[in-house]
């Protein structure tokens, strides 16, 4: 029994039983950009994804994530919504949706406005 037959690469997957003819599993593990000014925020939620097996890529602004973005080329993109410095979470997010697809999560500690999430999700978020 295999745990997930149609892997691709960068997906995790639970390792179950292994048919008798397949001897190696190569697992494969979906990359995350976390991009959060709080250091506190930005790491706890880094060890929790690695304890759930992504590959994690940290940055402290919008810029820093931009590079990582462009650098590392994650399957999913987690932002803080409100950063200081040249580029917020929506710009960032703007920016990365020129470019790609990618799924983006945003997320705040601060309380945020409905007008806040519609803009999110109008940037493709």
């Amino acid at each position: 029994m295999v745990a997930n037959p149609t892997l691709t690469p960068r997906q995790t997957f639970t390792l179950g039983y292994l048919p008798s003819n397949q001897h190696n599993a190569t697992l494969f593990f979906m990359k995350v950009l976390i991009v959060d000014d709080e250091q506190a925020i930005r790491e706890a939620l880094g060890r929790k994804l690695r304890r759930e097996g992504f590959d994690i890529i940290l940055s402290g602004d919008g810029l820093e994530g931009l590079r990582a973005f462009h650098a590392e080329r994650p399957d999913l993109v987690v932002l803080d919504i409100v950063m200081p410095g040249g580029m917020d979470g929506l710009t960032l997010c703007d920016r990365i949706r020129e470019v790609a697809d990618t799924p983006i999560m945003m997320l705040s500690a601060q309380a945020i406005t409905e007008e806040d999430i519609v803009q999110g999700l109008n940037a493709g978020a």
